[in-house]
């Protein structure tokens, strides 16, 4: 969208398996979208080049298939936390793991935490300074008054 003609422009399509329920995250001025549902969780990650206007495939999520995670960026890395896993009718998994994707090696990290908080979904973050505050949310996909959280956790990035 430019602002200053008031128009959109049309960029290259997503080319990932999954186009509901991903995360995304930008570090430097490159953007990545990821993970999802599409019948199934997904685990692949797309970088998007605005430069070029152009998606290269990345290396695959190893923290496996899920929906509904939260990512955030901090410095040249991002991190991806929570979600829920679900393959076709499988019951629902929902996660409580914490990962680093550092960009220049493409290469994903599993982060130990202290996190102690329920497995969840569509969690709400922010960030003052070095620390990251991640919470709320829900682990119930009707959104149900017992499966919604009111908590906060704190994470600060050992970096």
């Amino acid at each position: 969208y430019s602002v200053a003609t008031d128009t959109w422009t049309r960029l290259a399509d997503y080319p990932g398996a999954c186009i509901s329920r991903g995360t995304a995250f930008a570090v430097g001025n490159k953007g990545y979208v990821g993970l999802g549902w599409s019948d199934g969780s997904c685990d692949d990650v797309w970088e998007y080049d605005p430069e070029t206007d152009s998606w290269t495939g990345k290396a695959d999520f190893p923290g496996g298939p899920r929906y509904h995670a939260v990512s955030f960026t901090r410095g040249d890395e991002a991190f991806v936390a929570c979600g829920v896993y679900q393959q076709f009718f499988e019951p629902l998994e929902y996660l409580t793991d914490l990962w680093r994707y550092d960009p220049a090696g493409d290469t994903w990290t599993e982060v130990e935490s202290t996190y102690a908080g329920a497995g969840r979904i569509e969690m709400a973050y922010g960030i003052i300074g070095s620390r990251v505050f991640m919470g709320l949310g829900a682990n119930d996909i009707s959104h149900g008054p017992d499966g919604r959280f009111a908590d906060l956790w704190e994470y600060v990035p050992a970096k």
